[in-house]
């Protein structure tokens, strides 16, 4: 038997045991760490993580034991880091930043010195979600389950440290634990954190046409890539659009995959004009969903093939919160990276309505619902008048012009340009539940948070049988089930 001494780097803290094996197991090492958390100072935060850096970014993997952290820390010396502590780690601020340091033997210390933390990532392998940011509360909860088996006493001391709000502020989480490869790849795309320059457009219609037209003459555009299946009329609408900006790069691109190569967002707008393969359906939306569903497939097959595309995929096509699902599956894409387009036009034909303060979520078309706020949380409201006003909105658009087009093209610029901000509240369809849904969200570097608690009859609603009624009219055409 010996005595172990155990140092954190840059404090002066040492904590003696005594009556110790000569040789410490994993595990005899945890529960040595797991006392000294009870005795850590006010001021130091212990965490359950795994420090990792590459020498220029450090980051704490941290979670609940057996969720990853380990395995995913291994993953990402494809990407140049090393690990450089396990188990528990201390951390605390010092002039505005996190610090963190390897709780371990005083051996094992001596060369080692605390380092800035910039970011920390909370594994939840069975959330759906792939990168997202969670609430603080949330975060709260997640943090102490990763204390367990501690004291409750001494978690409750922990979570109500203020350096958990510092943590808070750079916090993300992966969930959605398929394989490590997808894994990596979400930390891969939360470190290459690109801010879209670079638009691509698929489908040269009213919309795709009206779209260019509003982003050839913004300063921070860098290229303008455009796909039609009409190559011809294509040539025309770039020769026009040239005109406006001549010193812009806008490519005529000559297949759908090579888009993606040279964007950092991309927006599906295609419409597939006198098209056979409709549906019959009081839904105007789902009228086409046969034939928008296979040409999402054929892009999503070609964006499979694309290794380096860590960027937006914005969907217009109708119908909105099922193409973006199926594209989503099929594609192989992170949650994070595709969203919906049309929640947002809701909420801005919402407020030409009524100056009430009220929001909108749901299935963007027949199955929209209004809700009002309280205590950040949405509570569904009864206003059948309203509701039937929104839902028939666009056909008073449309009883003397062919298609709504100014509201869809600026709501599409605004969803754009949110993306290029820090931070910004976006309303989009997103990933609830292994379905896709309009919900309000907050994007924080270009990953997003859902923005208010859902109460019981919103979640009821949310995942209610008449949001997938639009999803079974595929009939056998339907490759992938809606449902879990």
């Amino acid at each position: 038997m010996s005595t172990k001494v155990f140092t954190i780097p840059g404090t002066g803290y040492t904590y003696t045991f005594n009556d110790q094996p000569s040789t410490l197991t994993a595990q005899e090492k945890k529960s040595l760490r797991l006392e000294i958390c009870k005795r850590l100072p006010q001021f130091i935060l212990p965490v359950h993580a795994t420090l990792v850096g590459n020498g220029k970014i450090n980051l704490l993997i941290s979670g609940v034991s057996g969720s990853g952290k380990t395995m995913l820390a291994k993953g990402l010396g494809i990407l140049g880091f090393k690990i450089i502590a396990n188990d528990f780690v201390a951390t605390w601020s010092e002039n505005g930043e996190v610090l963190a340091a390897d709780i371990n033997l005083h051996e094992l210390n001596r060369q080692k010195k605390p380092l800035p933390i910039h970011h920390v990532c909370f594994l939840q392998p069975n959330e759906p979600r792939d990168l997202f940011r969670t609430s603080f509360s949330s975060l709260k909860s997640m943090y102490s389950e990763t204390l367990i088996p501690l004291d409750e006493k001494i978690v409750s001391r922990f979570t109500n440290n203020n350096l958990l709000k510092n943590i808070f502020a750079v916090h993300f989480c992966i969930g959605n634990r398929q394989n490590l490869n997808r894994w990596v790849r979400c930390m891969e795309q939360f470190l290459s954190n690109t801010t879209p320059n670079r638009i691509g457009i698929i489908g040269m219609g009213t919309i795709g046409q009206d779209l260019a037209n509003l982003l050839v003459c913004k300063p921070w555009l860098s290229s303008l890539s455009l796909y039609s299946t009409n190559q011809e009329k294509l040539k025309s609408v770039i020769l026009d659009l040239k005109s406006a900006n001549p010193k812009l790069p806008i490519t005529q691109e000559s297949n759908r995959k090579s888009i993606f190569n040279d964007s950092d967002l991309v927006v599906l707008c295609f419409n597939q004009n006198n098209s056979p393969k409709t549906t019959n359906t009081s839904n105007e939306r789902y009228s086409k969903i046969l034939v928008h569903s296979k040409i999402c497939q054929e892009i999503a097959r070609d964006i499979k093939h694309i290794k380096t595309f860590h960027g937006i995929v914005l969907v217009v096509t109708n119908p909105v919160d099922y193409l973006s699902w199926y594209l989503y599956k099929k594609s192989e894409l992170l949650s994070n990276q595709v969203y919906g387009i049309g929640l947002g036009l809701d909420m801005k034909r919402l407020q030409t309505l009524t100056k009430k303060k009220l929001e909108v979520f749901g299935e963007h078309g027949d199955e929209i619902r209004i809700a009002k706020i309280e205590n950040n949380t949405l509570i569904p409201v009864d206003t059948p008048i309203l509701l039937s006003q929104l839902k028939t909105y666009s056909n008073k658009i449309r009883e003397f012009t062919p298609r709504t087009r100014f509201g869809p093209v600026h709501e599409i610029v605004s969803v754009i340009e949110s993306f290029r901000k820090r931070r910004a509240i976006v309303r989009a369809s997103t990933i609830y539940d292994d379905t896709f849904t309009g919900q309000t969200i907050i994007l924080n570097n270009g990953i997003p948070a859902r923005k208010y608690i859902v109460n019981s009859q919103v979640q009821e609603s949310l995942t209610t049988k008449e949001i997938f009624e639009g999803y079974k009219k595929m009939g056998k055409d339907h490759t992938i089930s809606p449902h879990k």
